[in-house]
């Protein structure tokens, strides 16, 4: 089998044309053929057909050759056209090449032919290639101006030797030209710089051509209706091969917006921070000030106390000195929550960590508990510590202030039945359970439990703490809503974790879990760290 060759026929001879198709097989082709002798004829073919070559007669009763050339441009295909004839001239084969004719031969000489077609043919490829070429080029022209249109990013190309600068569209469009409006040169460009920023340029430029080495900055451009806008521009030199700079290419994009949002950030930092600041005088003068007489209140509250048996008071009495204590002692939680809260915002909590037994830290918990529910005889408190925990290195103080806030909270909500403290190890870390019987948090609050200032819909006012308790940490008085919040940050800066469970009207479950043993690399924020004795000082924010 010869190679395929599909080839139109424009030829009123039959005995011609099959002579035309023995050179080809004789020529290793096999051909398939179409012959057609009239312009209706040879327009239905190239509609119908894909054609590798067209080979036609000069003249013909109802047909020509230059007809046929013609009809072949209308169609605007690029298919190889030759022109074969007994008569034809040398002058008007030279008219058929310059009308598009791409050979011509005379009929007593074929043996020209099948080497015609296969250079015809090879040439034909190579237009196809080059027109895809050209084709592919200009799809990635145009894919990449709309890609420099969107990110507002344009590329130059400079030529040093002959100061010729070349522009792509969107960088005339940044400095609000239209694309190509004129040439331009490095010093047309300059008096386009802001004329603040210009004697900057200028010099980055040199700099970069002295140095050969890349260059980038910031600068502001002036448009022509007088906006000012601000732009990045990169740079890198060409060199010949003596080392000598001639070309830079590089980019422009415009950062205007990214500079207006970057100002924006920077000032609203700047108001966040002093927002904080006054924010933080503001509590501590508040602690200061409430502090002193709020002591006064509770010291004294405390010595007439004391003295109810040096100088008997009535119950009424005792029952109002009561409650200026407790009112005293919640108003002193309250401050000193609000304290905690900013310390651990501003990150200035600082944690104290040692290494310690669990048992007697969870017996001064468990005395607190048992002090809370003495009074309540429908409420048990129970106290679980495996045997076999070993010593715990982290802030004693501030797991004793997490296990308060719930046991406190425990009581609070429970009214009947139990809130119990288990304590146990597990896969190298501690959990301390606090679980109760109590009323229990809706599903639909779950997730607000350990926000600030939250507490249970519908829950009772609570409980006071038994005002006799010395000692007792005013994070557990009732009524602020910040207990849980400060207990989940304190957990996570201790490398650990504070959960919640619960059943409405069931009770509730707080779990409290940390590692073993602390250390300032397992927490989420940066931290300081100091070594003095056996104790680290570590300085901690919140953990969002």
């Amino acid at each position: 089998m010869g190679v395929s060759l599909n080839i139109l026929i424009v030829e009123d001879s039959e005995d011609d044309a099959a002579l035309l198709l023995r050179e080809l097989r004789r020529g290793g082709y096999d051909p398939t053929s179409w012959r057609v002798d009239t312009p209706e004829a040879m327009r239905e073919a190239l509609d119908k057909l894909r054609w590798d070559v067209i080979v036609a007669d000069y003249a013909m009763p109802r047909f020509s050759g230059p007809a046929a050339l013609a009809l072949l441009r209308e169609t605007g295909k690029d298919i190889p056209y030759i022109t074969v004839s007994g008569t034809v001239g040398e002058e008007i084969a030279v008219d058929m090449m310059r009308a598009g004719a791409h050979d011509y031969m005379m009929k007593d000489k074929l043996m020209r032919l099948v080497p015609a077609i296969k250079r015809e043919l090879h040439e034909a490829e190579m237009r196809r290639d080059h027109r895809r070429a050209e084709e592919a080029l200009r799809e990635s022209q145009t894919g990449l101006a709309k890609a420099q249109e969107i990110a507002h990013l344009g590329n130059w190309d400079w030529d040093i030797v002959t100061n010729e600068l070349r522009w792509s569209d969107e960088i005339y469009r940044i400095f609000g030209l239209q694309p190509q409006e004129f040439g331009i040169t490095y010093d047309a460009f300059l008096d386009l710089v802001h004329s603040d920023d210009r004697d900057r340029v200028r010099e980055s430029v040199y700099d970069a051509l002295y140095r050969s080495e890349p260059y980038g900055l910031d600068h502001r451009i002036l448009l022509p209706d007088g906006e000012v806008r601000v732009v990045h521009e990169d740079g890198e030199v060409t060199l010949d091969e003596t080392g000598k700079p001639t070309r830079m290419v590089g980019t422009v994009q415009d950062i205007t917006e990214r500079k207006h949002t970057e100002e924006e950030l920077r000032l609203a930092k700047e108001a966040a921070e002093a927002a904080n600041t006054a924010k933080d005088e503001f509590l501590a003068k508040m602690s200061h000030e409430l502090r002193t007489p709020l002591n006064a209140v509770v010291g004294f509250s405390e010595g007439l106390l004391d003295r109810v048996s040096l100088n008997p008071l009535n119950e009424h009495q005792v029952d109002r000195i009561t409650r200026i204590l407790e009112s005293g002692r919640h108003l002193l939680g309250l401050i000193n929550q609000l304290l905690d809260v900013a310390r651990i915002d501003a990150g200035r909590t600082e944690l104290n960590v040692t290494t310690f037994q669990l048992r007697p830290l969870a017996e001064e918990v468990a005395h607190v508990a048992e002090s809370l529910v003495t009074n309540e005889p429908y409420l048990d408190f129970s106290l679980e510590l495996d045997d076999d925990i070993p010593p715990l290195t982290s802030d004693r103080e501030k797991i004793q202030e997490i296990l308060l806030n719930l046991v406190s909270n425990a009581v609070k909500f429970t009214s009947c039945g139990s809130v119990d403290l288990r304590i146990q190890c597990d896969s190298g870390r501690v959990l301390m359970i606090v679980a109760d019987t109590g009323i229990g948090i809706p599903e639909d609050q779950m997730e607000q439990v350990f926000g600030s200032f939250n507490q249970v819909n519908g829950a009772s006012a609570g409980r006071s703490p038994n005002p006799s308790v010395s000692g007792f940490r005013a994070s557990s008085m009732r009524g602020t809503g910040l207990g849980l919040s400060i207990s989940r940050s304190l957990a996570e800066m201790l490398g650990g974790e504070l959960t919640a469970e619960s059943i409405e009207g069931r009770g509730s479950t707080f779990t409290l879990i940390l590692p073993l043993s602390f250390t300032s690399s397992g927490m989420a924020d940066s931290t300081t760290e100091t070594q003095t004795d056996d104790r680290t000082h570590v300085g901690v924010g919140r953990t969002h």
